[in-house]
């Protein structure tokens, strides 16, 4: 994982975050996300972030660490995961991006998060985590696979511009340039067969929900 970059948001914590973020080429604490970084005695490098939300611990690892800090006031037009959003844009080489504890929160939170990695999908690359689900933007042109292991639920497809055009390969519910609206649950609870179904936007895009058993 070290081309990839990961930020750690304070949504609830899950069973995504694990020790294994040690081996991301820079990990990003927004704001609370620290206080779980902190709690499970794993590393960051950069903390991006108003400290609104940080509580005592973290606060104290930042006086005592080498981590680098921006700090922002908590009046501000953009939230924090926005800005750590813009810093990788512009700063980083890596534009992978794994998000941790990012969904399963308050659902202004979760739409808020979702609408930052829409907009920012063009430029990174970038796959959110949370509850049980991991979720992607498919740009227009983008190839999707869902590998069809034992810890996959099921797949979900969620349009966000008007008349998606999608096919799904290799699922129990195929599609072949179908045209879909925006507020269609056609694409909802699908599963992939065989390897691994392959989703393809043809035109506009959507969010692709993966459920996993966790």
């Amino acid at each position: 994982m070290k081309n990839k970059v990961a930020i750690v948001l304070n949504g609830p914590i899950d069973s995504f975050l694990t020790g294994d973020i040690k081996n991301y080429a820079m990990v990003i604490a927004v704001d609370g996300g620290l206080n779980h970084l902190v709690k499970y005695n794993m590393e960051a490098d950069l903390f991006i972030g108003d400290c609104d939300s940080v509580n005592e611990d973290a606060l104290i690892y930042m006086e005592t660490s080498d981590i680098d800090r921006i700090e922002y006031d908590v009046e501000k037009d953009k939230t924090d995961f926005e800005l750590a959003l813009e810093y990788v844009k512009g700063k980083c080489k890596i534009k992978k991006i794994d998000v941790f504890c990012a969904l399963g929160g308050k659902t202004d939170h979760t739409m808020t998060v979702l609408n930052n990695v829409l907009a920012y999908s063009k430029d990174l690359d970038i796959t959110v985590f949370g509850g049980q689900q991991a979720a992607k933007v498919l740009n227009e042109g983008d190839k999707l696979r869902v590998l069809n292991r034992y810890d996959v639920v099921s797949f979900s497809m969620v349009p966000v511009d008007e008349d998606l055009t999608v096919s799904i390969e290799s699922a129990k519910w195929e599609l072949d340039h179908k045209t879909v609206k925006k507020e269609s649950s056609l694409l909802m609870s699908n599963k992939a067969m065989g390897e691994y179904a392959l989703v393809t936007a043809h035109k506009n895009r959507a969010f692709v929900f993966t459920t996993l058993f966790l």
